[in-house]
């Protein structure tokens, strides 16, 4: 378990939060808790386009990278993600 403090900017719901959240889980789940904020996507199959970008890097698409981790695609501790509906406007 690879805990880290990161700071999520929601730009689908306009929040954003600072949380403590395990590295090694997968992208799926860690979109999957943050449905339960309230900030993603809505639940079900995500908007083709959709993605997170990590320290304001190009963004990831969560559909080609849902079973990576969040280490995989760079997350650490301090890092802001940026959970959008569609990656192409970044």
């Amino acid at each position: 378990m690879a805990d880290v403090d990161i700071t999520v900017d929601c730009r689908i719901s306009g929040q954003q939060a600072d949380f403590e959240y395990d590295s090694d889980n997968t992208l799926a789940q860690f979109i999957t808790d943050l449905q339960g904020q309230a900030m993603a996507w809505g639940s079900g199959k995500a908007p083709d386009n959709a993605g997170i970008s990590v320290d304001g890097q190009p963004g990831n698409n969560y559909n080609d990278n849902m079973s990576r981790t969040l280490a995989d695609i760079g997350v650490s501790s301090g890092s802001v993600i940026a959970v959008m509906q569609d990656i192409t406007q970044a």
